[in-house]
């Protein structure tokens, strides 16, 4: 009994045409494989078969292992604000600061160029109103991709200011509402 490799690829018509052009290409023009030559074996692969020898999905089992991903996740996460001169308003910046510190216990503030007395001002609010202590401060040049006029590229000042959870942090965030006074 004979069959063809279109006959045998189940699927898209547009994957049986490509098996019928793989079959006449590999028997010849005429489809006589009896010409003295061994049949070649083409396998058809799908993109969905390929794409689980690839990444096979996990599968989650309980709830524990669900908290143990998003914990995982989390610290992966970077701690990282990266302040810009142009992009969100200052209070954005100070915000996400202290939700990083509140949640990681330590915020790293990015800033180049010109936004760099921006990274130092949110620094220094969040250590005198008491959220936190400096942990460290690093300076250096990186090349932007943009490039000037002949060509070349273009060195940016960048700062990096490293803070942690000050020993006060969860008392001074508490969010204090003033009571109105009796009319």
């Amino acid at each position: 009994m004979e069959s063809t490799v279109a006959e045998e690829v189940s699927g898209s018509p547009m994957a049986q045409e490509e098996a019928k052009n793989e079959a006449t290409i590999i028997a010849g023009d005429d489809g006589n494989m009896e010409n003295g030559k061994n049949p070649v074996l083409v396998a058809v692969v799908t993109a969905a078969e390929v794409a689980s020898l690839i990444s096979p999905a996990r599968t989650v089992e309980s709830p524990q292992e669900i908290e143990n991903m998003k914990n995982e996740k989390k610290k992966k996460q970077k701690k990282e604000v990266q302040v810009s001169n142009t992009k969100k308003p200052f209070i954005f910046y100070l915000n996400r600061a202290k939700r990083y510190i509140n949640e990681f216990n330590e915020v790293e503030l990015c800033g180049l160029g010109m936004a760099i007395p921006t990274v130092v001002t949110i620094a220094e609010i969040l250590k005198r109103n008491g959220f936190a202590i400096q942990k460290g401060i690093m300076t250096s040049t990186v090349l932007s991709t943009q490039e000037d006029r002949k060509g070349r590229q273009i060195e940016k000042a960048k700062i990096e200011i490293v803070l942690g959870k000050a020993e006060k942090f969860g008392a001074m965030n508490a969010v204090v509402t003033p009571k109105k006074a009796a009319d």
